[in-house]
């Protein structure tokens, strides 16, 4: 457990103000990696959002449990949203089983739907990187977090995840070409224009 990890563990078992909300700008692109890994495409954005809340409702619950010698924020955050996750995916298991129309739910316009499937898809693309490069992807060009934050909440050299950013664009662009090209600029969200384009 890092220094600064081990002092925020220690502000959450004492209830400290700020605390939980520091926990959850430090951790939230890490939870929201391990969720879309379990549910991704099956849940709406807003069941993605109510696992995340969860799990910090845990964090925030359970924190005093916490033994900094046998583990840490991180993974406990982890198997805790992995846990979450796969309750909730139960639940949509059988509510998909109970109802036929669900599919047709969410039909909106063209271009929504195509912008929905170009981000969803580069999502996948960015997890199939791998940890801690999808993890730095989603904090750099998701959350807009600054590259020394990145470095030292991660701890991590400020070369490394430079670097790793680097090749893994140019890894993102490949694998892009080979599904058929860039997409078109209209249906793309800021975040992807900003890794692709």
């Amino acid at each position: 457990m890092t220094q600064d990890e081990s002092k925020l563990l220690q502000r959450l078992q004492q209830r400290k103000r700020n605390s939980l909300e520091d926990a959850i700008k430090q951790y939230t692109p890490y939870v929201s990696t391990i969720i879309y890994r379990t549910i991704g495409d099956l849940a709406p954005a807003e069941d993605m959002e109510e696992v995340i809340a969860d799990t910090f409702f845990k964090l925030w619950i359970h924190a005093d449990k916490i033994c900094e010698e046998k583990g840490c924020i991180r993974a406990y955050l982890g198997a805790v949203a992995r846990n979450t996750a796969m309750n909730k995916l139960r639940t949509i298991k059988t509510d998909l089983e109970l109802d036929d129309t669900v599919f047709c739910a969410n039909d909106g316009p063209q271009e929504e739907i195509m912008r929905k499937d170009t981000s969803q898809s580069l999502l996948r693309l960015i997890l199939s990187l791998g940890e801690p490069d999808s993890e730095i992807f989603i904090r750099y060009y998701y959350y807009e977090e600054a590259l020394k934050t990145i470095a030292r909440r991660m701890d991590l050299n400020l070369s490394t995840v430079k670097s790793k950013l680097l090749r893994g664009k140019q890894k993102l662009k490949n694998r892009i070409s080979k599904e058929g090209g860039l997409w078109d600029e209209s249906t793309t969200g800021s975040a992807e224009k900003r890794i692709v384009f």
